[in-house]
């Protein structure tokens, strides 16, 4: 019986505790700005961002509470287990911190940085490439300078999330994102190739119809070919 009210009294005591400071870390947080940061960073939804963070305050307070009760009982079947759960948790903390302000500074980086090179695209008239070399692209929807943005920031939050991976030692997933990026690079030179190799083809067929002063027979065909 007095074990039994012993943890009893440690889980009433970390329960409360917990109560206390996530109240505290979620206004404290929401007073900062956090929440706005949170918005500005696309973190919309019904729960905010430093309610978010409370919480975690929360169960990082309640479990060692939960566990240390169990052991007041002399549990061991149960609070050994615990225990050494929750040893693997503290120690993985720094690198879940860590791989999370990798992914959060990558995000940040990687917003301004592709509305850079949108601009810088689209200034040298990037967008006009598609169509000087035959490719068709519509002018209403996106236009080509963004998708290379698009793919800039796709490959940016790519190789963060390589080096969060590593730093959680996932080993297996960081290898299979190490893969998808060196597939896209050989999509990405793929493309590059048959975009060089349709406006050379485009160039010739155009030439022999000039030359011909009219449609050539096999200026079509020359455009396949070399195409293929």
């Amino acid at each position: 019986l007095p074990d039994i009210m012993a943890a009893a009294l440690i889980i009433l005591v970390g329960w409360f505790a917990a109560k206390i400071l996530r109240e505290l870390v979620t206004n404290l947080l929401s007073a900062t700005g956090l929440n706005q940061l949170g918005e500005r960073a696309g973190f919309r939804g019904n729960i905010t961002l430093a309610a978010v963070v409370g919480l975690v305050v929360y169960f990082f307070v309640l479990i060692p509470a939960i566990v240390a009760g169990l052991s007041a009982l002399n549990m061991n079947v149960i609070a050994d287990p615990a225990t050494q759960m929750l040893s693997a948790v503290m120690a993985a903390i720094p690198n879940i911190f860590a791989a999370a302000a990798i992914l959060v500074i990558a995000y940040l980086v990687a917003k301004p940085v592709t509305g850079l090179v949108v601009q810088v695209l689209g200034g040298i008239g990037f967008d006009r490439i598609p169509q000087a070399i035959g490719l068709p692209f519509s002018r209403t929807g996106t236009s080509p300078s963004q998708w290379a943005g698009k793919i800039f920031f796709f490959f940016m939050m790519l190789f963060a999330t390589v080096e969060a991976t590593n730093r959680l030692q996932f080993d297996q997933v960081s290898k299979i994102v190490a893969m998808m990026i060196q597939f896209g690079g050989q999509i990405l030179m793929g493309s590059v190739i048959i975009a060089v190799g349709l406006w050379i083809s485009n160039l010739i067929q155009s030439a022999m119809n000039q030359a011909a002063g009219g449609q050539h027979a096999m200026s079509g065909l020359v455009r396949v070919v070399i195409l293929g």
